[in-house]
C-alpha cells in the first residue's frame, strides 16, 4: 500500500471511530432505561456530521495556508506541485464529505427505527 493511501486511511479512521463510539457508547444507558436513544442520538449524529463537513473544509484551509507559507518562505513551487497539492486537498475533502454522508445516513436509519 502506498504511503499516501496509509495517510488517507489514518485521516478517515478517526471520524469513523468517533461514529462507532457515538453509536455504541449510549446503548447501555438505553437498555437500562435511562436514555431515549432513538429520539436523541439521530440528532447528535446529525450535528456530528456537520462537524465532520466543517473539519473537511478546514483541511482545505490548512493546505492553502501551507502553500502560502511556502511562497512566503521563497520555496520553489512548480505548477505541478500546486496541482498535486490541490488534488490531495480535493481527495481529503471528498473523504470527509463521504464520512459525513455516512453519519447522516446512519442518523436517518436510527430515526426511522
Amino acid at each position: 500500500m502506498k504511503e499516501i493511501n496509509k495517510i488517507r486511511l489514518k485521516i478517515s479512521f478517526i471520524p469513523i471511530a468517533i461514529l462507532i463510539i457515538l453509536i455504541f457508547l449510549p446503548l447501555p444507558f438505553y437498555f437500562a432505561g435511562l436514555f431515549s436513544y432513538f429520539k436523541i442520538m439521530p440528532l447528535i449524529i446529525l450535528i456530528s456530521a456537520f462537524f465532520i463537513f466543517f473539519v473537511g473544509a478546514w483541511w482545505d484551509f490548512g493546505a492553502n495556508e501551507y502553500i502560502k507559507n511556502l511562497i512566503v518562505g521563497h520555496m520553489e513551487l512548480s505548477e505541478n506541485d500546486l496541482k498535486y497539492i490541490n488534488r490531495q486537498q480535493l481527495i481529503i475533502t471528498l473523504i470527509y464529505i463521504l464520512i459525513g454522508l455516512l453519519y447522516i445516513s446512519i442518523a436517518f436509519v436510527l430515526n426511522s427505527i
